[in-house]
């Protein structure tokens, strides 16, 4: 029986033989911000300041604001 690690089968030079280079461009923000509110009174100021909606279910948004169709990242 063969060391199925010494086949071609496993070789990852020979799998990947003549393949196109695969470069994975970034599609994060260039900065992130955490801001932190005292009370919700803060929050909904600082909503009607930016015109941005925060909520208490808010993990995160971009400015300016983009479709959330537009995402390409997850």
């Amino acid at each position: 029986m063969s060391d199925p690690e010494s086949d071609d089968l496993f070789d990852p030079d020979q799998l990947w033989f003549d393949m196109p280079e695969f470069v994975q461009e970034s599609k994060g923000a260039i900065k992130r911000v955490t801001i932190n509110f005292c009370t919700e009174e803060d929050m909904e100021a600082f909503n009607r300041a930016t015109g941005l909606k925060v909520t208490m279910n808010t993990k995160g948004l971009f400015y300016p604001p983009i479709e959330t169709s537009a995402l390409e990242y997850k």
